[in-house]
């Protein structure tokens, strides 16, 4: 192969994990002709939680590729346990919901993705594994989008772009000349155990005063095996002060809860992290001739760490955007702009609500009141099935959060909150007060980044329900 080849396609789709995947093969199937780049050849891993939600599942489904989720690879999961300081607070099954499964799945990223790049290759995407996206060049009657590759240079020459290249994606930074802002990025480490205990039809979160904002998931994939990983935001005031791998392994060694799922189970590979970019309304996701789809547009939801659901959406959504586009000819900014509404009128008011939620916990200072009322609010929620199907619903990314401001789950969440405070003593109060502000004192700059970053979230919101009203 040449040194610098040229192609020329319909449509460029950079990053072949979900997003990418099943963007190429909708528009492979509307005859288009798709170039599917990924800067690695598959199989390969994907360093990721591995749960796919029943939203997921449905999209999948909607797409004719529910066959993907399902097999021996895929391990079923319609149970969860929270635990709250090392005891267990609510142990439900997942709440159903009309025209969703009752149950997740569980499935390896390294098996999850390679079944759908294989597929976007049978629908009749052209695959390029191995390839690093370098750049591309917007010009009147198409884009090229330069390729790096060990097997020599490329230039794709096309009519669209999508970037699905991840949360790092180099697309992005393209499109918006800037990174992520750090507020809205998580880090979070894994790592794959054998010899798991306990049911394989159950998922567990565990919540941590030391841990909070972030959790601990004991994810289990089948056959005795299980994902099990920490996550928590990359900025907060007063950060942990070990890293979160080796908070990951003390309370797989430490925790009593933890342990009986892991006691005797064998550690497969690396614990092995990675970063997250979450949903920020203000970051464009469309520019002429280019969208944005899954992590690459930061299609995370702040509240749980969940993308595998908003990347296969969005993945859909940007190739019927982008095929819509080419088929009138106007492939520009404006033209694009309908994918950009459609993702604001499906989830953007719920983002932006779960946005100022995260950034609020991001105050470690204050970490005992949010587990004192995380465990209060799970207490009702063991007793009251409505209230656990709206707040676990939220929670796990199954409800729209724009459902807890309903009157009878505002009306029961504060109850839960006065009962919590009217039972806290007096002397907790006041030496939770005291650390609160010691923490605050002691991290100036961070307070006042915290502060803004609350505030700038708060006014995504009114933003967001802006937009809502203008559309009505």
């Amino acid at each position: 192969m040449p040194a610098h080849s040229q192609t020329t396609v319909d449509a460029v789709v950079v990053g072949a994990g979900p997003a990418g995947a099943v963007a190429a093969t909708v528009l492979a199937r509307r005859g288009l002709r798709v170039a599917l780049a990924d800067k690695r050849v598959f199989p390969r891993d994907k360093v990721c939680g591995d749960f796919i939600g029943p939203h997921g599942l449905r999209e999948l489904d909607e797409i004719g590729l529910g066959h993907i989720a399902t097999g021996a690879a895929a391990n079923l999961a319609d149970k969860a346990a929270i635990y709250v300081n090392g005891k267990p607070i609510l142990v439900q099954p997942l709440p159903k919901i009309d025209g969703l499964r009752p149950y997740g799945c569980v499935m390896p990223r390294q098996e999850f993705d390679e079944r759908l790049f294989r597929g976007a290759c049978a629908a009749g995407a052209e695959p390029l594994e191995g390839y690093t996206f370098a750049s591309y060049d917007v010009e009147r009657s198409g884009v090229n989008v330069s390729l790096r590759g060990e097997r020599g240079d490329r230039v794709i020459r096309a009519r669209a772009l999508i970037g699905a290249d991840g949360s790092a994606s180099l697309v992005a930074l393209r499109l918006r000349g800037r990174p992520q802002p750090r507020p809205d990025r998580i880090i979070a480490v894994r790592a794959y155990f054998e010899g798991v205990e306990g049911p394989a039809d159950r998922v567990d979160l565990h919540f941590h005063e030391e841990t909070f904002p972030g959790y601990l998931w004991v994810f289990p994939t089948g056959g005795g095996r299980a994902n099990v990983g920490i996550g928590t935001l990359a900025q907060m005031v007063a950060p942990p002060v070990e890293h979160i791998r080796d908070m990951l392994q003390r309370f797989i060694d430490n925790d009593p809860m933890i342990k009986e799922r892991l006691g005797d189970a064998i550690p497969c590979g690396k614990i092995v992290g990675w970063p997250l970019s979450t949903y920020n309304g203000r970051l464009p996701i469309v520019a002429d001739r280019v969208a944005l789809a899954g992590d690459a547009a930061g299609f995370i939801n702040p509240l749980n760490g969940e993308g595998i659901q908003y990347a296969i959406a969005s993945g859909r959504w940007a190739a019927e955007a982008i095929a819509g586009a080419l088929a009138t000819g106007d492939v520009t900014r404006a033209a694009l702009r309908t994918y950009a509404r459609r993702v604001r009128r499906e989830f953007g008011i719920d983002m932006a609500i779960n946005r100022v939620a995260v950034q609020a916990i991001g105050n470690r200072g204050l970490n005992p009141v949010f587990v004192e009322l995380l465990r209060t609010w799970l207490e009702l929620a063991e007793c009251d099935i409505d209230y656990a199907n709206v707040g676990g619903g939220v929670v796990a990314g199954l409800v729209p959060t724009r459902r807890l401001f309903g009157p009878a789950t505002v009306r029961k969440s504060l109850g839960s909150a006065f009962n919590s405070l009217i039972h806290v003593k007096p002397s907790r109060a006041a030496r939770t007060i005291v650390n609160a502000a010691g923490t605050m004192g002691r991290h100036p700059i961070a307070t006042l980044r915290w502060s803004a970053s609350v505030a700038e979230a708060g006014v995504g919101v009114v933003r967001e329900a802006a937009r809502g009203l203008g559309r009505t």
